[in-house]
C-alpha cells in the first residue's frame, strides 16, 4: 500500500527504504522517551517536547508531512544521541571508530541528497529553457508550478489559468511530466511539436512520484528521497490548432 503508485518493478527496493527509515524514525522516538523516563530534567522534558512536539505536528497537524516540517527536530536528537553517548563512555562501552564511520556516513548521504536535489532543480531549468527557445507562437503558455513557473515567467512565457485564460489558433503550450496541476490536452485540438528530456541525479531521487520521492510534501511520494537512479526531467511543447 505505501508504495502503490510506484512501478511495480520498483515497489519492493522503495518498502524496503521505508521500512528501514520508519525503524530509525521510531528510535528516535524511543530515545526522547527514554531520556525523559531515566533523567527526570527539565533538559530531557525539553528535548522530548521538542522530538514529540515536532513529530506530531509534521504527522497529524501539517497539511503534509515533507522534510522540512521534520529537520526541526534533527538538533535535539543530535543532543539526545550524543547525551547516550556519553553514557556509554561512561561505561566504556563505546567504540570511537564506530561514531566517526556513522558521522561521516551521515555526512555523506546529506550531501548527496543536496547534490541530488540541485541536479533535479538544474534539470528543471533547462527544461524551461528549451521550451521557451523551441516556441515559435507569438504566445507560449505553461501548465506546472515550482520552479519551472519560475523559469518559464522569467523566459516571457504565461501560466494557464484553468477557468480564465482564453487561447488563440497557433498558441503553444509547454507542459512537465514531474509536476503538479497538470491537465492533458484535447489530442483533437492540439498537436505535439517537440519533446525534452534532461537526466537527473544517477544515484538519488528527492521529489520524483515515479520514483516514490516527496521530500516536500508526501502526496507526491511516501518517502523524502529514494536511492536508485532518478525518472529524468521533461517537458512536451504543443500547438493549439483551435
Amino acid at each position: 500500500m505505501l508504495a502503490a503508485g510506484i512501478p511495480a518493478h520498483d515497489r519492493l527496493g522503495v518498502e524496503i527504504q521505508a521500512a528501514f527509515w520508519a525503524a530509525a524514525g521510531i528510535w528516535i522516538l524511543m530515545l526522547a522517551a527514554s531520556d525523559v523516563l531515566g533523567r527526570r530534567d527539565t533538559g530531557s522534558w525539553l528535548l522530548g517536547f521538542w522530538i514529540w512536539g515536532t513529530f506530531l505536528f509534521a504527522a497529524a497537524i501539517n497539511w503534509t508531512v515533507n522534510g522540512r516540517t521534520v529537520l526541526p527536530l534533527v538538533p535535539a536528537a543530535a543532543i539526545l544521541v550524543f547525551r547516550r553517548l556519553d553514557d556509554k563512555v561512561a561505561g566504556e562501552r563505546i567504540r570511537f571508530r564506530g561514531v566517526a564511520v556513522a558521522l561521516c556516513a551521515g555526512a555523506a548521504l546529506a550531501l548527496l541528497v543536496a547534490q541530488s536535489d540541485f541536479q533535479a532543480a538544474v534539470a528543471v531549468r533547462k527544461c524551461a529553457q528549451w521550451a521557451c527557445a523551441q516556441a515559435g507562437a507569438k504566445k507560449l503558455w505553461f501548465q506546472g508550478h515550482w520552479g519551472f513557473q519560475f523559469y518559464m515567467q522569467s523566459g516571457g512565457a504565461f501560466p494557464v489559468d484553468f477557468k480564465k485564460s482564453v487561447f488563440q489558433p497557433g498558441d503553444e503550450i509547454a507542459i512537465p511530466s514531474n509536476n503538479t496541476n497538470l491537465l492533458p490536452l484535447d489530442p483533437a485540438k492540439s498537436r505535439g511539436l517537440a519533446f525534452l528530456a534532461v537526466p537527473g541525479s544517477r544515484w538519488l531521487s528527492t521529489m520524483n512520484a515515479a520514483a516514490g520521492a516527496g521530500f516536500y510534501a508526501s502526496t507526491w511520494g511516501p518517502l523524502p528521497f529514494v536511492f536508485g537512479p532518478a525518472p529524468p526531467e521533461t517537458v512536451s511543447l504543443y500547438a493549439l490548432t483551435q
